[in-house]
């Protein structure tokens, strides 16, 4: 595996499924820019920031593509579809192992990656400075 994920450098390229087991890889993604964001079915900072994302999806258009990721080994597939669905969630998948929150750093969901067209990573962290 590679090394963690730094700002400003290549974002380390990985292939995941979604939760209808198609298959993507980051770097298919070139040429647009890509957010993912690490979520979590049952977190309610992870519902604002589905909000958030949904409402710029429908400015951003086909120039970004959003990926949501749940890294969390606790959530079944059945109550992610469900939140995907009731979140208006895009492409969903699947972090078996927490391969990928481990590798980008992510400690807590949700956490946002925004990595551009050239495939660099722009950002990692959260996506506001809101707390409960």
């Amino acid at each position: 595996m590679d090394l963690l994920a730094v700002v400003g450098a290549p974002a380390p390229d990985f292939i995941l499924h979604d939760l209808n087991s198609k298959v993507f890889r980051l770097a298919d993604q070139r040429g647009k820019v890509l957010v993912l964001n690490l979520w979590s079915a049952d977190c309610a900072h992870c519902g604002r920031t589905d909000e958030m994302l949904a409402s710029l999806r429908s400015v951003w258009g086909d120039r970004v593509q959003v990926w949501w990721i749940a890294p969390n080994a606790n959530e079944d597939d059945g109550s992610l579809k469900r939140a995907a669905l009731q979140h208006r969630v895009g492409i969903a998948m699947r972090d078996p192992g927490r391969s990928i929150a481990d590798r980008y750093g992510a400690q807590t969901t949700p956490h946002l990656l925004v990595i551009d067209e050239q495939g660099i990573l722009r950002y990692a962290g959260a996506p506001d400075d809101v707390s409960f």
